[in-house]
């Protein structure tokens, strides 16, 4: 599955939104990584832009750099039949150059807890 959050901004300023709602069911716990998250660069020279990132169920909270989002592993509860997470993203524009700003995640889900069949 492949998802893409596209932003167009236009003047300088501390930019955020929820770029992802998650659902997960699951009898055990999922754990969720993070890796390959970095700041955006512009596509005709080095500039970035400083883009942090936000795990929260409700408003983001505690925003990571993509360095600490990459070290991060979210552990969703089994105690209900569905967990929901979102995942902010936050962007400071401040004089870079106009222009196409990209880069790319991954978002690993992994099921724990779970013993193999024995036959």
């Amino acid at each position: 599955m492949n998802t893409k959050a596209t932003w167009f901004l236009r003047l300088p300023g501390d930019y955020y939104g929820r770029a992802l709602i998650g659902t997960v069911n699951a009898s055990h716990p999922v754990a969720i990584t993070f890796s390959g998250f970095d700041n955006p660069v512009h596509a005709n020279s080095d500039q970035t832009l400083p883009l942090f990132f936000a795990l929260d169920e409700g408003q983001p909270q505690g925003w990571l750099t993509p360095e600490q989002l990459n070290r991060t592993t979210l552990i969703l509860p089994t105690d209900r039949s569905a967990a929901t997470w979102n995942m902010w993203q936050r962007v400071v524009l401040d004089g870079q150059s106009a222009g196409t700003y990209s880069n790319t995640g991954v978002i690993t889900f992994t099921l724990q807890n779970v013993e193999d069949a024995q036959f």
